[in-house]
């Protein structure tokens, strides 16, 4: 039995599947008690859990083979060392390599891993005024060439770029000048004469082979291939099997233990030389990059770059949006920039699209002295290195060319920064449309269908916006995404090609989706426009509502009014209009009326929606308002009223398409199908709940795959009642355990959030599973007395206690579930964590959410993130205002495109068919209408002793609503319903009294209809 379990373990272990080998090693030890075999077993199954990265195992096994061989084992030794690197404790590795070498002095083996690692150990304990282990110039023995293929990779500099490192956030209002950098490099022992100088120098061939080569030290091995990654490095199995390989020293893969441990080595030793380059801003990485990079971290993007900046001005001579209906085109536009401050880089940043644009000429100065700057052909960035004068000793003045060339159909997109040595970055955003002639009028129709040509007041557009109060309840993270979103201007606006395009792509993903959202946001716009009225109000400093069973009164306090308004329309929530009034609008833009439509002293107040009712709204005014406008109590007041659109979950969607890491995650390569490693140990686990389904475990076991094992998004599909939420909370439980691991949770709604921690993970946590320990994420202006008191556990409530505190980084890496809604994980989005901190994200309710919303947690997510995807693919699609935007599926969820893209037998596609919550009768017919006949009813859900499970009855009537709520109800389902309930109390009497059997009557009789 061991013998065949070792063959097959050894067989799974040469094909590379290690966690299939780990298995079969584990079983076959359970039959093997101690000796020679057991400690080959233990050494092998070791490497196996090297493989897969699980240095705890390796440890555990390791201490058992040193245990059996009294303390003296070479391999298990080194193997030790290796586990504990892997781990992060270099120290007590190297503790572990002097002991070893004590007492075996003659070990070659030991005393290159104390070398190697005392070597590593000084390094990082080495000051900034020195760096010993980046210019060790020790000669090393001869070293064959690598693999054709695997040379090593250089960074390949852009035209004119730079490495101007740059400075953190300045708070709004500010702007923070770029620290001065040395002017010196430790590496190559050159002193630059300028910071262009020392850009070119680090973007130079020599300075990047310095910084990027494992030079330095002595190495006994062949050099590994370059190209891959520590993870990537595997054993030559032809070597292993035979003894000798016939690609020889081409070979790309290693042909022993150790040359294979010396290659990660090397490989750790690289990238810590690279990341001390980076940290004295010597990579040599481009100007653009490392913009990019920076505001991609930002909590606040419009710190880093802006489209105005108070004391400069830019203009252009044309559209910065232009439609081209030759496809052998060119197009220029010139921008003339005057500041205070002297321009020190102009930069074009988007790389998509950089062969199309280029920067064709800058001039400095006035016109009678002007000065042309030499630009390099297809220039993309321009170093204003030298000396300059402002014109006049008061302002400096440019003019800057870019132009645009292509021979293709597409949209175009780019953004041209100046930045003028300080932060934020000034940003111009240019876009251009090539069409053929044949488009150009269905991109005139459909620029007709989708601009709102409603007037809309604008603060800076001839009028002064007051807003309600002085301070916002916005944070300045909020402010900035707001400003860095700007709403969609009608007269601007421009339909790209990639909105016309009859499918979503990885190519028009980012253009089309923020298209659409314009598009959406103008149609909401125009939903609320039909709202807006020039009309008198009521002036009142109290008011009473009534509504059927409670009353509830307002007083006017600190100066403040309310008004009474009166609408043309009737809100209702049945109605798209009425629900996005009800949802998403919170003020009112207000001016006192004048008959030629012109606020008065041009200023236009925010005034606060109080209460909303069928046919009226309640209004509060601020105290400012109230005195400048003069208005006084119980009069009536004449004024034009626009209502305010919140536009912060808009541009919180755009955020997210930006903030989107890897095209990958919503474009999954389906080309190779999976293997999710299945044993029956995993699938009949005593840890996991006897409850489970077979497809519940099924997806268990693919959501608790070891992260080194690729897969796509896995969908969790299935209807109301297949418990979707709880296999979710299932595999949460087993992913905690797991060395490593940190869960985020998000749902569509705040009550689906905290289930997770009502009926599951609080259970967990009192069961003594402390890993389950969540940390909840709230909004932080919400009420704390309306949270379920055990939620509140495992929130971070204030201070004063009315509500709640954003986590820090520090709060979320102490905790291993993070639970949050889709809107509220922008919160963690801006705390600067690194990536791949959530080994796991697990999004439920993903079918009620856009996926412009749902993919806003995947900004958190890493190269090895396991997505998991958990929703309706069948149910109502999320709400869209703009028929426009749902003709090209804006309002297909991520989950339902997915679900259509991945093959029916794809294993990471998983659909829940057993339904535990409706009787048979139910689900047959939901089966049958929506899910091709494949939902079976598994709740025994007993039937109703008087009536068919589907009945319909009549009720005739009228829908009525009160004067102060915005839903309807029907007066006559009262009686109708009095009637069925009375009819069913008399049946069981009578059956009671006459002792008759309930299946010698037809149910049917109580029934108006059925199915």
């Amino acid at each position: 039995m061991a013998a065949c379990l070792e063959e097959k373990a050894a067989e799974l272990s040469k094909k590379q599947d290690y966690q299939g080998a780990w298995q079969a090693f584990t079983q076959c030890l359970q039959h093997v008690s101690g000796g020679e075999q057991r400690s080959r077993l233990l050494l092998a199954r070791s490497n196996c859990a090297l493989k897969l990265k699980r240095y705890e195992d390796v440890l555990g096994d390791c201490k058992e083979i040193l245990r059996i061989f009294k303390g003296k084992h070479g391999k298990a030794q080194s193997r030790q060392i290796t586990a504990l690197c892997g781990l992060g404790k270099l120290g007590e590795a190297q503790r572990l390599a002097v002991d070893w070498c004590k007492h075996d002095a003659e070990n070659a083996a030991a005393r290159r891993a104390m070398e190697r690692l005392e070597v590593i150990q000084r390094a990082l304990e080495e000051s900034h005024d020195g760096d010993s282990l980046l210019t060790m110039t020790e000669d090393i023995d001869e070293e064959r060439t690598p693999p054709e293929g695997r040379k090593e990779d250089k960074q390949v500099a852009s035209p004119s770029t730079g490495t101007q490192p740059l400075g953190g956030g300045a708070a709004k209002g500010t702007r923070k000048r770029h620290d001065s950098n040395s002017l010196h490099c430790v590496y190559c022992k050159v002193t630059c004469r300028n910071k262009s100088d020392l850009e070119s120098h680090c973007r130079g061939e020599a300075h990047q082979m310095l910084i990027m080569s494992d030079d330095g030290r002595d190495w006994k091995y062949r050099p590994p291939p370059r190209g891959l990654n520590f993870t990537q490095y595997s054993i030559c199995q032809t070597f292993v099997g035979g003894g000798t390989c016939r690609l020889a020293e081409s070979c790309c893969d290693a042909h022993s233990d150790d040359e294979l441990d010396e290659w990660k080595e090397r490989f750790a030793y690289r990238q810590m030389k690279m990341q001390r380059a980076k940290d004295r801003h010597l990579q040599g990485n481009s100007y653009m990059e490392q913009l990019l990079e920076k505001w991609l971290q930002a909590a606040n993007p419009e710190h880093v770059m802006t489209e105005k900046i108070e004391g400069v001005r830019v203009q252009a001579n044309c559209d910065l949006t232009v439609t081209v209906a030759t496809k052998r085109c060119t197009h220029q536009w010139l921008f003339t920039v005057a500041s205070k401050e002297k321009v020190e880089r102009i930069a074009l940043l988007n790389d998509v699209h950089r062969a199309h644009f280029y920067i064709a000429s800058v001039c400095s100065g006035a016109k009678k002295a002007v000065r042309n700057h030499k630009v390099e052909p297809v220039c993309q960035e321009f170093s204003n290195a030298g000396p300059q004068e402002p014109d006049d000793g008061a302002e400096y003045s440019y003019r800057v060319k870019v132009g645009f060339k292509t021979d293709i159909f597409g949209t175009f997109r780019q953004s041209i920064v100046f930045d003028l040595g300080s932060e934020p970055v000034l940003l111009q955003r240019l876009c251009v449309d090539v069409v053929p002639v044949s488009d150009m009028g269905k991109l005139q129709q459909a620029k007709d269908t989708v601009v709102c040509a409603s007037k809309r007041w604008e603060d800076g557009a001839g009028v002064t916006v007051i807003p309600y109060c002085q301070t916002t309840t916005l944070t300045e993270q909020d402010q900035g995404i707001l400003s860095f979103y700007p709403a969609p201007q009608a007269s601007k606006f421009v339909v790209t090609q990639a909105v016309m395009e009859k499918a979503l792509t990885r190519n028009n993903y980012t253009t089309r989706m923020h298209d659409l959202l314009y598009i959406e946001e103008m149609a909401q716009y125009s939903s609320l426009a039909r709202y807006n009225v020039t009309t008198t109000l009521q002036v009142i400093n109290r008011y009473l509502l009534m509504p059927s069973t409670i009353s509830t009164a307002k007083y006017a306090q600190s100066g403040e009014l309310f008004a009474r308004m009166k609408l043309i329309l009737e809100i209702s929530e049945d109605t798209a209009p009425g629900r996005l009034l009800l949802n998403n609008v919170q003020h009112v833009l207000l001016a006192a009326y004048s008959a030629d439509s012109r606020p008065k002293d041009g200023k236009i107040y925010e005034v606060k929606v109080e209460d909303k009712g069928k046919s009226f709204i309640y209004l509060r005014f601020p105290k400012h308002a109230v005195t400048e406008l003069g208005l006084k109590t119980d009069q009536e007041f004449n004024a034009e009223i626009q209502f305010v659109l919140n536009r912060l979950p808009l541009c919180e969607k755009h955020h997210g398409v930006d903030k989107l890491p890897e095209m990958g995650l919503v474009f999954p390569d389906l080309r190779n199908m999976p293997n999710i490693p299945w044993t029956p140990s995993k699938q009949w686990s005593e840890k996991l709940d006897t409850r489970l389904n077979a497809k519940q475990k099924e997806a268990i076991v693919a959501m608790t795959t070891a992260i080194n094992h690729k897969l796509p998004p896995i969908l969790l599909v299935g209807p109301f009642g297949t418990g979707k939420t709880y296999t979710l909370a299932q595999a949460i439980k087993q992913i905690v355990q797991q060395e490593g691991s940190r869960v985020l949770v998000c749902t569509h709604s705040n009550s689906a959030a905290d289930l997770y921690i009502k009926d599951h993970l609080h259970a967990y946590v009192t069961q003594g599973c402390k890993e389950a320990k969540p940390l909840r994420v709230y909004y932080r202006q919400r009420w704390v007395e309306t949270v379920n008191p055990i939620v509140q556990r495992y929130c971070l409530v204030a201070e004063k206690g009315d509500s709640f505190n954003l986590p820090t980084k520090d709060d979320i890496l102490k905790h291993k579930v993070i639970v949050v809604t889709l809107s509220t994980s922008r919160s963690l989005t801006d705390l600067g964590l690194d990536s791949g901190t959530f080994s796991h994200i697990l999004i439920d309710e993903a079918a009620q959410a856009l996926e412009c919303e749902a993919i806003m947690p995947l900004a958190l997510a890493g190269l090895g993130t396991r997505i998991v995807l958990a929703g309706d693919h069948m149910q109502l699609c999320p709400e869209v205002h703009s028929e426009f935007a749902k003709e090209r599926g804006f309002h297909a969820s991520l989950v339902e495109r997915l679900f259509d893209l991945y093959p029916d037998n794809h294993p990471c596609k998983i659909m829940l068919c057993e339904n535990y919550r409706s009787h048979s009768a139910i689900i047959q017919y939901t089966s049958k209408v929506f899910y091709s006949n494949m939902l079976v009813a598994s709740g025994n859900v007993e039937k109703h002793d008087s009536f068919y499970p589907l009945s319909f009855f009549c009720a005739m009537g009228e829908d009525v609503q009160d004067q102060n709520s915005t839903t309807y109800y029907n007066n006559s389902e009262v009686p109708r319903r009095y009637e069925i309930t009375l009819s069913r109390v008399a049946y069981e009497c009578w059956q009671r009294s006459c002792n008759v059997k309930a299946d010698s009557l037809s149910s049917n009789m109580w029934s108006e209809s059925k199915d």
